[in-house]
């Protein structure tokens, strides 16, 4: 029996040893590719939520047009240079989001949501339509971890020794309506861990 054992186990080990095919270990390796992807878009796009909630970033069409004109001559003031920095990151996510979820049931979604960036004149115009895209890219995290379990599993394979992990990125809360949005949305079940407009971790009631 202790033979036995042993042979079941030196199999077992041989098992979780076999490399996989080259077929199958190219596309593991894409998806840990947009997996990591898109985690890291969606992490620098919940932190410019907080620059836009804190008031870094200037939004509004008088605000827009005094930093255009002084963009012009070669202003380094604060709010000229957050805004460049948030226009840069604008085309960055508008690009790598429809990159990222080309040919997903989620590419309509994150257009529809990048034309809402793009022509966001407001503070919470602008948290929303990103916010979207924060969801969308942790979708696509999600989905890529999805498709490297079926692909082992069908070829019977065992799990793969570096999970996907899909992270949980607090919500940014902006102001009191936008509070009110989040409280009220079921799919946030109490005890969601959220920063409100103060910079506060708090939990939803």
């Amino acid at each position: 029996q202790d033979m036995k054992r042993a042979e079941v186990g030196r199999k077992e080990e041989e098992r979780n040893n076999k490399p996989l095919p080259a077929y199958l270990a190219k596309g593991e390796e894409a998806d840990y590719d947009t997996a990591q992807s898109a985690t890291n878009l969606a992490a620098d796009a919940n932190n410019y939520i907080n620059r836009i909630k804190t008031g870094e970033i200037k939004f509004g069409v008088k605000e827009k047009a005094s930093i255009r004109a002084r963009q012009l001559v070669g202003s380094s003031a604060p709010d000229v240079v957050s805004r460049e920095d948030y226009d840069k990151f604008i085309k960055t996510l508008a690009n790598e989001s429809l990159r990222l979820n080309k040919g997903t049931q989620t590419e309509g979604d994150a257009t529809r949501a990048i034309d809402e960036l793009k022509s966001s004149e407001s503070p919470q115009a602008a948290a929303a339509a990103m916010r979207r895209l924060v969801e969308i890219n942790l979708r696509r995290v999600q989905d890529a971890s999805k498709s490297v379990e079926t692909r082992r599993q069908n070829a019977n394979f065992p799990a793969a020794p570096r999970p996907i992990d899909v992270p949980v990125l607090e919500y940014q809360v902006i102001d009191d309506a936008d509070y009110q949005r989040f409280a009220n949305n079921p799919k946030y079940p109490s005890g969601t861990i959220f920063i409100d407009p103060a910079g506060v971790r708090r939990k939803k009631p």
